[in-house]
């Protein structure tokens, strides 16, 4: 972590009180990627759970089209790294689980889904969504450049035989 610390221009207790650890650290594009999400939950219309995350998640998951852009080019990397690295794909996993709860407890507080929809239904959708989307990103980032992440994330929700 010095050496971290050393090249950002920083403390180690600088650094720290920005990041629990190095690997949320690395894995910043996630938060940039979970704020985006939720901002688009603020305003999804209203659906049956699984229709507003899958929409939701498309639209966000099309901001990583163009594989030469900026921010497609640092999660190639971040996907590269979560793969190579056991203590980051931890770090990942848990992301996506704390990002989980929180749609959960938006869709379920908000009233953005129809009704009749209980937590077993919200729940369920935000995990089978998060399933796509994290299977998307591995083939994505595994792939040549003529594969669109969006396209994959579809792809794999129509792998989902009710959806």
């Amino acid at each position: 972590m010095a050496d971290v610390a050393a090249a950002a221009g920083v403390t180690e207790r600088t650094f720290f009180r920005h990041f629990r650890s190095k690997e949320e650290a690395a894995l910043l594009i996630h938060q940039r990627f979970d704020a985006a999400l939720l901002d688009g939950l603020a305003v999804a219309p209203k659906a049956p759970p699984h229709e507003i995350l899958a929409g939701l998640y498309r639209g966000v998951l099309e901001a990583f089209e163009d594989r030469g852009s900026p921010q497609a080019m640092e999660m190639l990397r971040v996907q590269t790294l979560v793969a190579q690295s056991p203590q980051l794909r931890l770090a990942s996993l848990r992301r996506d689980d704390d990002r989980a709860e929180e749609l959960v407890a938006h869709l379920r507080s908000h009233a953005a889904t129809t009704s009749g929809d209980d937590e077993l239904d919200v729940r369920m959708a935000v995990e089978v969504t998060g399933a796509a989307v994290r299977t998307a990103f591995i083939n994505w980032s595994a792939s040549d450049d003529s594969v669109g992440l969006a396209d994959l994330f579809d792809r794999c929700l129509r792998a989902v035989p009710t959806w």
